[in-house]
């Protein structure tokens, strides 16, 4: 048994509690939001390191190219000395625009994780809020029958 003034007390906790746990799923959810965009916008700089270094390394391709036939006497910039150096150039824009279409759909992973994860934490925020009215109505219920006996002391109430 308690006072009515301790079953007041302990009505407001558990609405605080209620509320509080709701805050603190979405505090949660935005930390997990935060570390999804950040590894969005990893994978788009990992994507972007990646095509450079394609690059790079077909410059060097081509580089050698040139050097081979020149070596070779072979005019650089015709016929098919030109057309091998052509179609490394295209062969390896194909692979950067592999490279940044794969870091582009990765990214978008994170932000729909980032996405979701402020939605859940939005919602758990407000299901926290709505647990902690009913608890509080609920137990205002609970009191009011109390109170219509006429009794000092709440029974069943820790």
């Amino acid at each position: 048994m308690c006072s009515p003034t301790m079953a007041s007390a302990s009505f407001g906790a558990e609405a605080y509690g209620e509320y509080a746990a709701g805050q603190n799923d979405r505090t949660l959810n935005r930390l997990n939001a935060r570390i999804a965009d950040y590894q969005a916008k990893d994978a788009l700089e990992r994507g972007n390191a990646e095509a450079a270094r394609i690059r790079q390394r077909r410059n060097q391709v081509v580089g050698q190219q040139r050097a081979t036939f020149a070596a070779q006497n072979v005019d650089i910039g015709t016929g098919s000395a030109a057309d091998v150096q052509a179609d490394t150039v295209l062969l390896s824009e194909m692979d950067v625009d592999t490279v940044k279409a794969n870091a582009a759909r990765e990214a978008w992973g994170y932000r729909t994780e980032a996405a979701t994860s402020r939605f859940e934490g939005n919602q758990a925020a407000a299901a926290g809020v709505q647990r902690s009215i009913r608890s509080l109505i609920g137990n205002a219920n609970s009191y009011g029958a109390f109170a219509s006996t006429g009794k000092k002391t709440v029974e069943g109430i820790k």
